[in-house]
């Protein structure tokens, strides 16, 4: 049971295991670049190009703009792990002051990141798929044939949600969508 699970996780992650060995060429994601990962997050490293991430954080006041106190200018000389502490004191800072915009823009980004918050045709089917494929891996959970299944998927639902709250809105996973089989009900 608990190895099945591991391994459905396993390949849930591969496709962020595979972006972090392009990107970094590690498959770790919490180094050096972790306090990076979490300044981002906070919104204040942001494009004003009109999407829905920009939106989000100017309609929760996040943004560079409504808070130019927040912003942070890198300091070269600095080693990436001192900067990568730098800038994870600075996120944590940001977060314990503006905690409930904080709290705001998280469930933004995670609307966001499984599509139910969209301005596209394709975001809105994204959506719809997100929204089934949840639904159903909490009602598929009480089949004693696919909990192994359901279960994975609930658990990687949740770090995924954790993952656009905390850090940013990506959409480098999609969560699969299961469908028992008929004799399975």
């Amino acid at each position: 049971f608990p190895v099945t699970i591991m391994a459905l996780l396993g390949l849930g992650f591969l496709p962020w295991f595979i972006f972090l060995y392009s990107v970094y060429g590690k498959f770790v994601g919490l180094t050096t670049n972790f306090g990076g990962n979490l300044y981002i997050g906070t919104g204040m490293v942001l494009d004003y190009d009109g999407s829905n991430l920009a939106n989000a954080a100017t309609y929760c006041r996040v943004d560079p703009l409504s808070n130019p106190g927040d912003s942070y200018t890198s300091i070269d000389s600095l080693s990436p792990l001192e900067s990568s502490n730098l800038l994870k004191s600075h996120a944590i800072g940001i977060w314990s002051k503006r905690t409930l915009p904080q709290l705001c823009f998280g469930v933004q980004k995670v609307l966001i990141a499984f599509g139910f918050n969209s301005n596209t045709f394709q975001d809105f089917l994204f959506g719809i798929i997100s929204l089934i494929t949840i639904i159903s891996s909490f009602v598929l959970f009480r089949t004693k044939q696919i909990r192994i299944q359901s279960s994975a998927i609930i658990v990687m639902f949740f770090t995924l949600a954790i993952q656009a709250f905390i850090f940013q809105a990506d959409r480098r996973f999609t969560i699969p969508f299961v469908l028992p089989r008929y004799r399975d009900w």
